[in-house]
């Protein structure tokens, strides 16, 4: 006859592999929320991630050469003379992107003079963030800039912008210029005094 009572091996083998079942089981849990756990602080790390700072104003100057001038006083000369603009934070650093326009785009910097007479303003590099000076005329002229969106209309400044100039045209204040005598003006000049 056959014994009816199972094999106390067997049932230790069925306990040990609950036991084991329950431990994967446990363990499986355990790494899932391990996961969650990492992607929740990956969401929290990526928050602070550096981003470029929004633009708060529009800086324009006049060159000659590599250095800004005080005075702005190129002669008729001059073939090395710049406008150049820089998107300024509201700290003042003026490493802060181009804005966007309602469409997404970055807006776009276009440099000019308001007196052709005396001087004209060559095609604005939007990457290079400036545009040449050509000297024509001895006289007085100002360096202007107009913001427009990517339809070619007036920019205004989006939404996001700090410093409470969301909204408002994009604009800047024209740099006052001035041609003056070349080195043979110069010369002719100093002969007659």
């Amino acid at each position: 006859m056959s014994d009816a009572r199972p094999d106390p091996d067997d049932r230790l083998l069925e306990k040990a592999l609950e036991e084991a079942l329950r431990a994967v089981a446990d363990l499986s849990a355990a790494v899932v929320a391990q996961q969650q756990t990492i992607a929740a602080l990956a969401a929290v790390v990526a928050s602070f991630t550096p981003t470029q700072p929004l633009a708060t104003r529009l800086g324009v100057t006049v060159s000659k050469g590599p250095e800004p001038m005080t005075a702005v006083l190129i002669s008729i000369d001059d073939a090395a003379g710049t406008i150049n603009w820089a998107w300024e934070d509201d700290r003042g650093d003026t490493d802060a992107a181009a804005p966007l326009d309602a469409s997404g785009a970055p807006v776009t910097v276009t440099a000019g003079s308001d007196n052709a007479a005396v001087a004209t303003v060559g095609a604005s590099d939007q990457s290079a963030k400036s545009a040449p000076i050509t000297p024509v005329a001895e006289g007085d002229w100002n360096a202007t800039v107009t913001v427009t969106d990517s339809t070619g209309a007036p920019a205004v400044w989006p939404a996001d912008a700090p410093g409470g100039v969301a909204g408002t045209p994009i604009v800047s204040a024209a740099v006052a210029c001035q041609v003056g005598p070349g080195i043979a003006g110069a010369l002719v000049a100093s002969a007659k005094a």
